[in-house]
């Protein structure tokens, strides 16, 4: 929680004095030049004192300057304190929790699903991060995430997964025409192995295929005739009947061998709930 506590003066005059440049200073605060001049002016009106020289384009500090510049940095560090503290009490305060999510399970049933448990409990506040499912599963084990909803076949021995839902998955043929491009996930994703294991399946042998990392392209492609694809039952086609219906579990996942954290198991057990 960023409450921008400190002066936006001093952060300006911290800013001239580390970068000796106003221009770079007004750089790295997006601001303009000219309003930094200001901003500087003003402190040295209100101080009645000169802190920078600035004759024949050299830049040095007044010894006022240097002086009203170290106070400024322990004022800046007081600051910094001061925001840990609202930070830690704005923190304890709510129960967070982040949710790795497939692109699939995001673009169509994630969000919903936040809104009912949020719902449900007021002080819960959730993070999201979205990927491929081999990406989500290396931020779990990397520990930036606390659980994760994913789909497709889980190859890692160090997580636990259960099924919290079912989802489909159907295949369009624009015009009837097997000889299109097949458009698909990009690897990694676990779309892009379910599709895999149906052309090994059915011996089918694209003869080229487009990639994409967004299932709205898969979609926006089939229903312009541009592609052969799996469409997720949540994406409604429209202007063509499925040819072919694929059905896979979507899994609710976390680290093996380590105890859910209390928000882990509260997600846990919504789920649970809505599947029952």
């Amino acid at each position: 929680m960023d409450v921008k506590i400190m002066e936006r003066k001093w952060q300006v005059y911290i800013a001239v004095v580390e970068h000796k440049s106003f221009t770079k200073a007004a750089d790295a605060l997006f601001m303009s030049q000219p309003a930094v001049s200001v901003v500087i002016a003003n402190i040295e009106e209100e101080l009645h004192a000169k802190l920078i020289n600035r004759e024949n384009r050299q830049f040095s500090l007044t010894e006022t300057g240097y002086e009203v510049y170290k106070k400024a940095k322990q004022l800046e560090h007081i600051y910094d304190e001061l925001q840990l503290v609202v930070d830690e009490h704005y923190y304890r305060s709510k129960e967070r929790v982040t949710i790795g999510a497939t692109k699939t399970i995001s673009d169509i049933w994630l969000f919903p699903f936040v809104r009912e448990i949020t719902q449900a409990y007021s002080d819960m506040e959730i993070k999201v991060a979205s990927d491929n499912t081999s990406a989500i599963i290396k931020m779990l084990l990397e520990y930036k995430l606390d659980c994760a909803l994913v789909e497709g076949d889980i190859r890692s021995v160090a997580v636990n997964s259960e099924v919290f839902a079912m989802e489909r998955l159907h295949l369009y043929v624009p015009d009837n025409d097997v000889s299109k491009p097949w458009i698909v996930r990009e690897p990694g994703s676990g779309t892009r192995a379910l599709v895999e294991a149906y052309w090994k399946e059915n011996k089918v042998k694209p003869a080229k295929i487009y990639e994409t990392g967004s299932n709205y392209a898969i979609k926006s492609a089939v229903e312009n005739g541009v592609a052969i694809g799996f469409v997720a039952e949540g994406f409604a086609v429209q202007g063509y009947e499925s040819q072919a219906t694929l059905t896979r579990p979507l899994y609710f996942v976390t680290r093996k061998g380590e105890k859910r954290t209390v928000m882990s198991e509260r997600v846990a057990t919504f789920l649970q709930s809505r599947k029952d």
